[in-house]
Formats: structure tokens, sequence, C-alpha cells
């Protein structure tokens, strides 16, 4: 951008709307800029990407099924059966606790698969 001679007062007025547009437009470009990495560095839109991200895995989701319902059913069993009553209802615990934890590790695929259709079936619904 190098000056321009300005001769007269309509040339001056011609440059002068010519660099408020500009203004005009840097400022827009910079406010999106600013947005962007202001959006980068919330911790919301971290987790939420990372996340994501982890969701569009085969792997990551299993592995994640694994150790939620693990996680779940764990808290259960020990809901039910108390691991901290008596003898008999701790045995009892560690035995379901394992049992479960062993089904969801074998039957993980599956599991994932049922919640897939499950959600497919839902979003066809609405």
């Amino acid at each position: 951008m190098g000056n321009k001679a300005i001769l007269d007062h309509t040339s001056l007025q011609a440059r002068i709307a010519a660099l408020k547009s500009e203004k005009t437009d840097q400022e827009v470009a910079l406010k999106q800029e600013l947005h962007g990495v202001i959006q980068n560095f919330q911790p919301a839109a971290f987790f939420q990407e990372a996340i994501h991200e982890l969701a569009s895995s085969d792997d990551a989701q299993v592995e994640l099924t694994k150790v939620g319902l693990g996680f779940i059913s764990k808290f259960i069993v020990d809901q039910l059966f108390g691991t901290d009553k008596t003898s008999k209802r701790y045995v009892t615990g560690m035995l379901v606790n394992r049992a479960t934890t062993v089904l969801i590790d074998n039957n993980a695929v599956a599991i994932v698969a049922g919640f897939k259709q499950m959600f497919q079936q839902e979003k066809e619904e609405e």
C-alpha cells in the first residue's frame, strides 16, 4: 500500500473512504482471529475437542465403554452388597463384581454396537 498522491478534495474523500473500508475489513478479520484464539484457550472447548476426537475412534469407544460400565457395575454392586458389611456380603459382592467385569470385557464390542444402534434409532425417531 503505497501512498497515492492526493491532488484535490475529491481524491482526498475517495482515499478516506478506501481507508475506512480497509480498516473495517481489518477489524472484522482481527475479531474473527481473536475469537478463534479465545476458543482454543477455553478448557471446555479443549476437552470437547479431545472427547470428539476420542469418540470418533472405534477402539477408544470400546475402551471408554468398558471403563464406564466397569465403574457403573462396581458402584451398583457396592450399593447392593456393601463390601464393608459382613463377610458373606463382601464375598458375594466381590464375585458379582468380578462376573460383571468379565461380562463387560468379553462383550464390549457388542455393547458399543448396541448403544450405537439405540442412539441411531432415537435420532431417526426425531
